[in-house]
């Protein structure tokens, strides 16, 4: 008599649905945010936000006021207002040459655990940057990537309802100038958090369709997603049309 496979060979992994939005408002994907945890509660999917965002200033968990340097005037005439928000890590410079990427689904789908999903996060950016000769390391905290010392990705998630969200924030080549406005403690607490990019330990550019593309590849390999649509600028239909009409589709 045949041995019948085991029910949870059986399973199918949840379908990963990406979003490469452009340059969008901080507001705007967090309101995106909101929208996919009540959506993908219900269907069982995983969503990944790639985009970038013009400059701001978000401040997480482990984050303080006093990790900003200049006072409340300064930073209105950069047209900064920091924004309090429920994820780990602290201070996030939001700025064009980075990736952000926000990770959205069941804690109890992607991992045992948020230490797990934390490393399963850590490894995947790792392998990515490794691909690209970017030989960057972890901290025990899971905050952040960091090269000689010099953070090139930082890392914050939040959990709510055992949805899982947020992500990380990966410095490709941005203007580093802006970081200096940050005062926060390093990963040993004994200096300064210094901030590095890809490009600055590459000393070349990086191809953005690459990096964007190695990106979903890994996350699908690393928390085995099933490959789903990804929405892009030319999609002329999104899930998201409060986000993608304004920013991508205009």
């Amino acid at each position: 008599m045949p041995t019948l496979p085991d029910l949870q060979t059986l399973k199918t992994r949840p379908m990963l649905t990406t979003y490469l939005l452009g340059m969008v408002e901080v507001e705007s994907i967090l309101a995106a945010q909101r929208r996919l945890i009540f959506e993908l509660e219900e269907t069982g999917e995983v969503a990944l936000i790639l985009c970038e965002h013009e400059l701001a200033l978000t401040i997480g968990r482990s984050g303080s006021r006093a990790h900003i340097s200049p006072d409340d005037d300064e930073l209105k005439i950069d047209g900064l207002k920091p924004k309090w928000v429920p994820r780990g890590g602290g201070c996030w410079l939001h700025q064009p040459g980075q990736v952000a990427g926000y990770l959205v689904g069941s804690l109890s789908v992607l991992a045992d655990s948020v230490e797990e999903f934390l490393e399963l996060l850590e490894s995947a950016i790792l392998r990515v940057m490794a691909d690209f000769d970017v030989p960057a390391t972890g901290e025990a905290n899971h905050a952040g990537l960091y090269v000689g010392g010099k953070r090139v990705a930082a890392l914050g998630v939040s959990v709510l309802r055992d949805m899982v969200h947020y992500g990380f924030l990966l410095n490709v080549g941005p203007y580093m100038r802006p970081f200096e406005q940050l005062d926060e403690p390093g990963p040993d607490d004994s200096r300064a958090l210094r901030q590095t990019s890809m490009e600055a330990v590459r000393v070349r550019p990086v191809s953005p369709a690459r990096l964007r593309s190695r990106l979903i590849e890994e996350f699908r390999d690393t928390f085995q997603l099933e490959p789903g649509p990804v929405f892009t600028e030319s999609s002329g239909f999104s899930p998201l049309p409060e986000v993608v009409n304004r920013h991508v589709n205009s």
